[in-house]
C-alpha cells in the first residue's frame, strides 16, 4: 500500500510515517507538510490512501484540501486524521468525499486495520443515529451505562 501523509507538526507526521513504512502491509509512506506538497507527489507517484489533517498551518484547511483532491483526482481515497472528535466534522469530512475519519488517539494496529479495509474498498463512511449526534466518548458512556443497567436486573 502506498501513503501519502499530509501534517503540519512535522515530529507528528515524520514519526507516523516512519511508524507506517515498518508495517509489511505499507510499502511506501510519503510525508509532506503542505498542500503544494501534496499536490507535487501525487502527480508524480499514485498513492493508495491519503491522509489529511484537518488543521494545518495555511489559509487551507483539510476540508479545503480533501474537496480540491477529489475534484482534481476523483478516485483517490482520503482519510481524515485528526484530534478533533466533533460529530460535525466528521459528517463533513464523509459528505466530501472521505472515506474515514480516524482519531490521532487510536492506537496502531486500529490504524493500520483501518487504512487496510480502506485499501480493500471495505468501509463504511455512514454513521448510526448516535454517532451523529454523540461523540466516541459519549457513545462509549451510553454503551456502559446500558450494560450496568442490564446486569442489575
Amino acid at each position: 500500500m502506498k501513503i501519502i501523509l499530509l501534517d503540519d507538526h512535522k515530529i507528528f507526521g515524520e514519526s507516523l510515517s516512519k511508524l507506517l513504512r515498518e508495517s509489511e502491509k505499507i510499502d511506501l509512506c510519503t510525508f509532506v507538510a503542505n498542500a503544494k506538497d501534496l499536490f507535487n507527489k501525487i502527480n508524480i507517484i499514485d498513492y493508495d490512501i491519503c491522509i489529511l489533517d484537518i488543521n494545518i498551518n495555511s489559509n487551507l484547511t483539510g476540508f479545503d484540501i480533501l474537496e480540491e483532491l477529489l475534484a482534481y483526482k476523483k478516485e483517490q481515497k482520503v482519510v481524515i486524521l485528526s484530534s478533533y472528535d466533533y460529530p460535525m466534522y466528521r459528517d463533513r469530512a464523509y459528505k466530501l468525499g472521505a472515506k474515514d475519519y480516524i482519531s490521532k488517539s487510536v492506537g496502531t494496529d486500529e490504524l493500520l486495520k483501518r487504512l487496510e479495509n480502506i485499501e480493500n474498498n471495505n468501509f463504511n463512511n455512514k454513521r448510526n443515529l448516535f454517532q451523529n449526534y454523540l461523540t466516541n466518548r459519549e457513545i462509549e458512556i451510553l454503551r456502559e451505562l446500558i450494560i450496568e443497567e442490564v446486569i442489575s436486573k
